[in-house]
């Protein structure tokens, strides 16, 4: 299990946080099992009583009770050991009447408790008629509201019942798969008061914890710094983190690897797959050549890439091809090629002769004669597209001598490019990015790996941080 990047408190939605600035709110969780109903609820108690830094309105009044009609008071503390506030506000009425169960719940109300949660509230609902169930659902509302108390039901069945139309908000969570993977998607149906931003995220259940992925935010390039290289180990180079290396194991010597890529994934967050590789290569007195995406951001990542190594490094391994052409202002490294892929009438053929140049420079300054090799495929097609084939065989060529040299290669690549599936088939590691709902997530292929939640870390933006979807 890689360490978890996400901080405690937890994040919490933007939306629910809005929402409970008024007292007195009901809100209804609903899913399906294993959707983390409970777990919202019970971090919804903490963050509403210990981080928000509220208090009863009246002395008795407890900050929380809960009333369990599904589990025991020692499940909850064994399932949940951060939870602070359950000896003495816990309610077991598993084997209760409706009756007692509703009173507990209106006990508590009366009381100005201020947060209460009905886990769940089907076990009523089920054992009661129609009537009986509106007027009692009405009175709790009402009572919540008069006390200001925050009144929380969880809900086992998805479908609409009497309840949707009284709370003043509904979250509703839902499992979706994504390529063998399951991803958790939160919605807001509803919310009194409170702007819906955003209608649906993404969280996870890390750690027992109900927590929200951030939306990719593009990295603040002017706080690149440098790393602490890494070693090779067992005969691989190290992906720069320790992080990445644990959940991918490096890069085999001599290895392809391929970063496959969706359309909505930024291309801030694809470079941001190798640049700790990048560096760590760099820092160890190896030679880096590079062609990046075709991005506004392009001249970012090398003047980020420059901060991070020095500019004495930076001088001496680093080959970049630029989008300058004759006569145009300079946007390369200072060292970078004569000839770029756009310059005005140059051809595929000389473009490769230039890359082979630079690849010999490279491995002469390299401290082993490693080069890593960082690839846009999509630079290529946009110059050359119309001859895939001379492309497919020229990248073909570059893999195979990587493979005999023992310097790695790494091939960016959009999902629907017409030369994905080919250049996925040529290579030994295949990773993927994918985005939803604006989180961006990382997951290995080749090797096999669950999903993680990509993001630029908040201290070194060359730096990924992961965090698995639990």
């Amino acid at each position: 299990m890689v360490e978890s990047s996400l901080e405690y408190p937890p994040r919490i939605f933007q939306e629910l946080n809005d929402f409970f600035e008024t007292p007195g709110r009901s809100l209804l969780i609903k899913g399906e099992a294993g959707t983390g109903k409970t777990t919202l609820a019970l971090t919804l108690v903490e963050y509403i009583t210990s981080f928000r830094h509220s208090k009863p309105a009246k002395k008795e009044a407890q900050t929380a009770v809960y009333v369990s009609s599904r589990v025991p008071e020692d499940f909850i503390k064994r399932q949940f050991p951060w939870v602070a506030f359950v000896n003495g506000h816990f309610k077991d009425t598993r084997l209760a009447s409706a009756a007692m169960f509703v009173e507990e719940l209106a006990s508590a109300l009366r009381k100005e408790t201020q947060v209460v949660v009905l886990d769940s509230w089907d076990a009523f609902a089920k054992e009661t008629d129609y009537i009986t169930r509106l007027k009692t659902e009405k009175a709790l509302h009402a009572m919540a509201a008069t006390s200001k108390s925050n009144l929380v039901f969880v809900a086992e069945e998805a479908a609409s019942s009497t309840l949707d139309y009284l709370v003043d908000g509904i979250v509703q969570l839902s499992l979706q798969e994504v390529e063998g993977r399951t991803i958790r998607v939160c919605a807001f149906r509803k919310l009194r008061s409170a702007k819906i931003v955003f209608p649906f995220s993404v969280y996870t259940l890390s750690g027992a914890k109900f927590c929200q992925f951030k939306r990719f935010r593009e990295p603040d390039f002017s706080r690149a710094a440098p790393i602490e290289p890494i070693g090779d180990f067992r005969g691989r180079y190290s992906l720069g983190t320790g992080q990445l290396d644990r959940v991918f194991g490096g890069i085999p010597y001599g290895a392809s690897v391929v970063v496959e890529y969706t359309s909505e994934v930024p291309d801030s967050a694809v470079w941001l797959t190798s640049t700790a590789l990048q560096m760590n290569f760099i820092l160890q007195g190896r030679g880096v050549l590079l062609v990046p995406p075709l991005s506004s951001s392009r001249q970012l990542y090398r003047e980020a890439l420059e901060q991070g190594v020095g500019p004495e490094r930076f001088r001496k391994l680093v080959r970049i091809f630029s989008e300058a052409g004759k006569g145009s202002r300079q946007t390369g490294a200072p060292s970078r090629l004569d000839k770029s892929y756009f310059e005005g009438g140059i051809t595929l053929d000389e473009s490769i002769d230039a890359t082979e140049r630079a690849l010999a420079t490279l491995a002469k300054s390299s401290k082993d004669g490693r080069v890593l090799g960082v690839r846009s495929v999509n630079v290529l097609e946009s110059r050359y597209g119309a001859d895939r084939q001379s492309l497919v065989r020229i990248l073909a060529r570059r893999i195979g001598e990587a493979h005999v040299t023992g310097s790695p290669v790494v091939t960016l690549i959009q999902t629907d490019s017409e030369l994905c599936s080919q250049i996925v088939g040529m290579s030994h590691m295949h990773f993927k990015l994918l985005s939803r709902f604006g989180t961006v997530f990382i997951m290995g292929v080749r090797p096999y790996t669950p999903l993680y939640e990509f993001a630029p870390d908040e201290h070194n933006p060359l730096i990924p941080s992961i965090a698995e979807l639990v």
